[in-house]
């Protein structure tokens, strides 16, 4: 076996043990989420499913008969609704700043837009009391509108750094001849500039719907009453009485939470991948 086989060999094997130690948490949570009770709590641990079961994934998605129980399936409900209502808002406002900065010219345009950016600097941990008393003050404590606003706010800034350059990468040419022949903005951004930015819009698309799907603090603090919870507050709080701890449910629900986001990227990893590139590009 010549150096060139051995060396790679060797790094195929290296990433085969990464590859297995990364993945097998979620195996891990797969498997066991559809075990049986005994067998999750068995020593030695049973590492496949034996007397398989989806009597948890049935409860999860099915109105719990007992009143005080989680009810997941409404939990799922205000995820995704929170999740398209968001990720529809980051893409709308992304994609016409975008445009905006990356196609007119006005004053201030290279000052506002860094300092837009900077805004990513900041976590959003530090303006957590600030932003909960403002939108006490504004009625909106345990209400769905409180996370649209603060998830489309703190997404937007780099929705928009990708849509920019997403719109840097596409010929000029192609507005200059629309406006040549007298099509407006709108008119330009909507049939000529969207077609050929489907790529950064899907990139926004994918990372806002993800962040939102399994976002926790933010979701924990506005939302006060259980049937406002999101999906990641309802699987923290079924670790607390009164709800018993169910091993079988929790990796359930583990697998509800992050299964989507990987069907989602798997659906979208090409243009996914593309528009990150174009992201990638360093702002003008």
């Amino acid at each position: 076996m010549t150096r060139t086989r051995k060396s790679r060999l060797f790094r195929y094997v290296i990433n085969g043990i990464v590859a297995v130690v990364m993945l097998f948490p979620f195996y891990w949570t797969i498997v066991t989420s559809v075990k049986s009770r005994e067998h999750i709590i068995s020593y030695p641990p049973v590492f496949y499913p034996r007397g398989f079961t989806v009597e948890n994934y049935v409860r999860a998605f099915s109105v719990p008969e007992v009143t005080g129980r989680i009810n997941y399936l409404r939990m799922m409900g205000n995820s995704l609704f929170l999740g398209v209502v968001a990720t529809l808002g980051v893409c709308v406002s992304a994609a016409l700043a975008g445009f905006a900065y990356s196609y007119k010219e006005f004053p201030g345009r290279k000052l506002s837009f860094y300092l837009v950016l900077s805004a990513m600097l900041i976590p959003f941990q530090a303006l957590l009391v600030p932003l909960f008393g403002e939108m006490n003050s504004l009625g909106l404590i345990d209400n769905k509108a409180s996370l649209i606003l603060v998830y489309v706010t703190f997404f937007q800034p780099l929705g928009m750094f990708i849509m920019k350059n997403s719109f840097d990468s596409v010929p000029r040419e192609l507005y200059e001849s629309a406006w040549i022949e007298g099509c407006g903005d709108m008119r330009v951004f909507a049939h000529v500039a969207m077609p050929n930015v489907k790529m950064g819009l899907s990139t926004v698309a994918v990372f806002t719907s993800a962040y939102v799907w399994n976002e926790f603090l933010m979701a924990l603090i506005f939302m006060t009453s259980r049937k406002n919870f999101t999906l990641p507050v309802g699987l923290a709080f079924s670790h607390q009485p009164p709800f018993e701890i169910n091993w079988g449910m929790i990796t359930t629900i583990s697998v509800l939470t992050f299964v989507p986001t990987v069907v989602l990227f798997l659906f979208l990893r090409r243009t996914f991948i593309s528009g990150v590139t174009a992201g990638a590009l360093s702002a003008e």
